[in-house]
């Protein structure tokens, strides 16, 4: 009877605070959300009605993992929606999403490599490209070596876990974010190769070339010296970083979203074409220097592969 009540409280309590949500009443609701978490959180009644003692986590519990702060609708450039891995949202004007404001970690990734239920590919674990290794900050890095499919497993699995939508973001949602969005006229039947490279002269950074110090994470001198590349590098230009580098190294664009441009091609879930046979990245990454690459408009395709330069960020839908 008791467990009965207790699930008919939870979905009252649950739908009591999307209703106050979508009513804008936030304070409101972030004092359901609380009391919801509380109950939640209360110690189990044995049969004589004494609180049970909660089994010890033991030493390899993950204190990493932590309760979302805050409710996605209130989220701002100045107070990210946080949720249970640390990952940060931020609204994006012109979308019904919240942006993660950092490529998806190999932190985050290793969370969910953990406790997927199923199998993962364990391609991205690896954090050395011709010999060079990774060995300051590893975990803060892009994860990489990932497929659009192993993408949206973990989409999927996150959902799951905190009970909300996340997804990759569409290729309009990436160009609204990365600043192109009103340059683009997304027409019925237009598809992302019909766009690519369309809009001249605007990167990331801006609309000087080459990109000005500390604009991105780009194949620079520093990547010269440690992972000679068959492209030769942005002359002049010196990051500091080889391969990725930490999320979040480089100024954040007006929406406060960082490496949209370099560190790593980002997947969304778009088609390239009406083919279906390939996948759209969007960016440009650590191991790209000619200026066509890295235009906020260029579009990479590929069947589904993965690669050392290939990651993802993900989205947050919203009631």
């Amino acid at each position: 009877i008791r467990a009965d009540l207790d699930g008919k409280l939870a979905q009252s309590l649950q739908s009591l605070e999307v209703g106050l949500t979508r009513e804008r009443r936030f304070d409101e609701a972030q004092a359901v959300l609380a009391y919801r978490e509380g109950s939640a959180g209360t110690p189990a009644r044995n049969e004589s009605g004494v609180a049970a003692t909660p089994p010890d986590p033991g030493p390899e519990a993950d204190k990493s993992v932590r309760a979302p702060t805050g409710l996605p609708l209130r989220a701002s450039k100045e107070q990210p929606f946080e949720n249970s891995l640390g990952m940060k949202f931020v609204p994006v004007p012109g979308t019904d999403v919240l942006f993660c404001i950092h490529e998806t970690r190999y932190q985050d990734y290793a969370e969910y490599a953990k406790r997927a239920k199923g199998p993962v590919d364990g391609a991205w674990k690896s954090q050395t490209v011709d010999g060079y290794a990774i060995t300051e900050r590893g975990g803060e890095h892009p994860v990489n070596r990932v497929t659009w499919n192993d993408a949206q497993k973990f989409c999927e699995w996150l959902s799951k876990k905190e009970g909300k939508t996340y997804r990759l973001p569409t290729d309009r949602e990436w160009s609204i974010a990365v600043g192109i969005g009103r340059s683009e006229k997304w027409d019925e039947g237009v598809t992302p190769t019909m766009l690519r490279g369309k809009v001249k002269d605007e990167f990331p950074w801006g609309t000087r070339w080459p990109p000005p110090k500390g604009a991105g994470n780009y194949n620079d001198e520093s990547s010269k010296a440690k992972v000679p590349l068959n492209q030769p590098p942005i002359e002049g230009y010196d990051d500091g970083w080889p391969t990725t580098a930490p999320v979040m190294s480089f100024n954040p664009n007006k929406f406060g979203l960082y490496d949209m441009g370099g560190n790593v091609w980002e997947w969304v879930g778009n088609q390239y074409d009406d083919t279906e046979k390939a996948r759209v990245m969007r960016g440009g990454s650590w191991d790209n220097s000619r200026e066509f690459y890295l235009l906020s408009s260029e579009r990479q395709f590929n069947p589904n592969g993965l690669s050392p330069s290939f990651g993802f960020r993900i989205v947050l839908e919203t009631p």
